[in-house]
């Protein structure tokens, strides 16, 4: 149905930044939601992608859906959010917490084995749920 398919997703999105950050690990990542045909991740790369790029990202994605891990979430204090994405050098989730998210809020963290990102959720709890994707394009 079309709640399970958003899910997965957005449980994709998060598979995508996993992927981007094993690749080029100096890479800021931004939001990456759902959209009505698929899923994106904007992110600030000191590169321009080519199709080379596309398909090892493509590749590394397969092979860490492949591994059937745990998406774990955890509800944090505000401050810890923070600080784990200070100490990453995530700055623009930082921003995103400074600007959108109430101190006295907890957000929710969830970890992709080493890669961990923001999110409200609801996200599939094993990536065994994502191995059917396409990259299709760069922007």
């Amino acid at each position: 149905d079309e709640e399970g398919l958003e899910i997965i997703r957005h449980s994709c999105a998060h598979l995508l930044g996993h992927a981007i950050k094993q690749l080029w690990p100096h890479t800021k990542m931004a939001i990456g939601p759902v959209i009505d045909n698929g899923f994106y991740y904007d992110v600030d790369l000191d590169r321009t992608l080519t199709q080379e790029d596309v398909e090892a990202l493509e590749k590394r994605m397969h092979e860490l859906a492949e591994k059937n891990y745990d998406v774990i979430k955890k509800k944090v204090s505000w401050h810890e959010a923070r600080e784990t994405f200070a100490n990453r050098g995530e700055s623009y989730k930082v921003s995103i917490l400074d600007e959108n998210i109430a101190h006295d809020d907890k957000p929710g963290l969830y970890f992709h084995e080493e890669y961990v990102d923001m999110c409200r959720g609801p996200h599939v709890p094993n990536m065994r749920f994502c191995h059917h994707f396409k990259l299709m394009k760069t922007a």
